[in-house]
């Protein structure tokens, strides 16, 4: 499991390791597609707690939602045919309990800020390549001409969008 962290209140020092997350991301859609296609496969996990206990336990922790995502899929296709009474032992364990306290917190941000408010701004954040970057082989003659936007190699990118509950509607509000 990489360095994660939990819910709630974040500083710097939450700060996910980015090649172990990017491991993660690879190795968890592998890991549904194993209990997905095998019986064998999801006979183990099961036969296992630990492991079992460690794909319920992704819902404990702040993972892009599509982790969250393919942690889902994976638990269902593991339980999916079990017997009644394997179910009832799994949620009598309490290893589904980061599941529901999950589902009870998007619930939660739904209905608070999503629903409720009349109005709502969305910024998607993010870095791109700058078009204008003048690159690293650029002359030194020429190194003293450049612009700012020629010497940054990515720049940051933000799109502010508005959510109308009223309407159901989305407008773009500023593109940067």
């Amino acid at each position: 499991m990489p360095n994660t962290r939990h819910f709630g209140p974040q500083d710097e020092d939450d700060l996910i390791d980015q090649k172990k997350l990017a491991l993660l991301e690879k190795i968890l859609p592998v890991v549904n597609g194993l209990v997905y296609q095998q019986a064998e496969s999801r006979q183990m996990v099961l036969s296992n707690p630990a492991l079992l206990a460690s794909l319920f336990e992704m819902f404990t922790l702040q993972f892009p939602i599509e982790l969250h995502e393919n942690a889902l899929c994976a638990c269902l296709n593991v339980v999916s045919d079990t017997s009644k009474d394997m179910k009832e032992r799994i949620v009598n364990s309490g290893m589904i309990l980061p599941l529901c306290s999950l589902i009870t917190d998007l619930a939660e941000t739904e209905f608070n800020n999503i629903k409720r408010p009349a109005t709502i701004y969305i910024v998607d954040y993010g870095l791109m390549l700058n078009p204008d970057f003048a690159g690293f082989n650029v002359p030194k003659a020429r190194q003293d001409e450049l612009t700012v936007a020629e010497l940054q190699q990515t720049v940051f990118d933000a799109t502010v969008y508005e959510w109308d509950n009223i309407t159901d509607r989305m407008f773009v509000v500023a593109k940067d």
